[in-house]
């Protein structure tokens, strides 16, 4: 059973399969996460959202204000006046683009993804993500409201490309809308996405990291790299053993 925030039902939490131990060791000892590009996932039919180009004067006013808003934060050294010039250029470069949505994808693998699920212990996400089972699976807390991994957000899973009105006065969260939608064939991974304004890595408070668990087939080569990592970790974290049930297809996860 997944344990839920009293105060708005958000998952206490969340989890992240991991396939090779070397990335962990960033993790561990750095206190670091790396966020992707979203172009670099699996799923082609991500981030391909139906493009709604309205062309209202509030609409474009809007639309440099939100581009503004972008670009002030990455080109700190520019003018307001030179920001509002390069946000007007990056909308007609888009209002005359034959390819509108090629333009919109570039701006959109500006930004970082790093996926998260509620679920510790499905096996289609061990088998896929976590290295046949090989792997391992980070445990993240969301506790209290407001810290590092409670900024992550749920993904809604639909049959059909979300809409993405490009010229929206009060979108602040530019792509949002297709960062956190996918294909209803997804809804297993009962995923939540943090994002980042561009890839690459991010620290993390190390007290977030609340566990880690050690997939049912992990080498004892890898298990025991993983202990001596922890051994040295400030805090350490709680280190768990995943297992395959006797009788049913399920994991019993179990303090290592």
């Amino acid at each position: 059973m997944i344990k839920l925030h009293k105060e708005n039902n958000f998952p206490a939490k969340l989890y992240k399969y991991g396939c090779k131990i070397e990335y962990l060791k960033e993790i561990l000892l750095d206190n670091r996460i790396y966020c992707s590009s979203p172009f670099d996932f699996n799923d082609p039919f991500e981030f391909r959202p139906r493009l709604d180009c309205g062309n209202t004067r509030q609409e474009l006013e809007g639309t440099i204000k939100t581009l503004g808003d972008m670009l002030r934060k990455k080109y700190k050294a520019l003018d307001e006046n030179s920001i509002r010039a390069e946000a007007e250029r990056i909308i007609k470069k888009i209002q005359q683009s034959p390819d509108p949505m090629n333009d919109y994808t570039q701006l959109l693998s500006r930004a970082g993804v790093y996926c998260l699920s509620a679920k510790k212990d499905n096996l289609l996400m061990w088998a896929h993500y976590g290295n046949k089972h090989k792997g391992f699976c980070l445990e993240f807390s969301t506790e209290p409201k407001g810290s590092f991994f409670d900024n992550a957000e749920k993904v809604e899973y639909k049959s059909n490309y979300p809409v993405v009105r490009i010229f929206v006065a009060d979108n602040l969260e530019w792509g949002k809308e297709s960062i956190l939608t996918k294909s209803v064939d997804w809804t297993y991974e009962e995923e939540w996405r943090l994002t980042s304004k561009f890839p690459g890595h991010l620290d993390f408070p190390p007290e977030t990291l609340a566990g880690l668990i050690l997939g049912c087939k992990m080498i004892d080569e890898d298990r025991q790299q993983i202990l001596a990592w922890n051994a040295v970790r400030k805090p350490s974290i709680k280190i768990y053993q995943a297992s395959m049930h006797e009788r049913e297809f399920k994991l019993q996860i179990n303090d290592l």
